[in-house]
């Protein structure tokens, strides 16, 4: 299974709580897995074609790590 990492924001944190407390989900991961299944079943609900061109660069909106343990993508593969 891949892994996807995520920056938390407090609203992020709060609104992931919210959704544990009220689906009684354990786990964070689940909870994400659900919303996520769900936001797409919905899309498909109200669009019959899936457009996900809104969502293209929202990884990149996220904070920037102040202290990147690799200063470029050529640093990965040095020893």
């Amino acid at each position: 299974m891949a892994q996807i990492n995520i920056n938390e924001t407090v609203e992020f944190v709060r609104d992931l709580k919210r959704l544990m407390s009220v689906r009684k989900i354990r786990h964070k991961s689940d909870a994400i897995r659900r919303a996520v299944h769900e936001a797409a079943q919905q899309l498909g609900r109200n669009d019959q074609s899936m457009d996900f061109r809104e969502l293209l660069g929202i990884a990149g909106k996220g904070r920037v790590n102040p202290n990147p343990k690799f200063k470029d993508r050529a640093s990965l593969w040095e020893k």
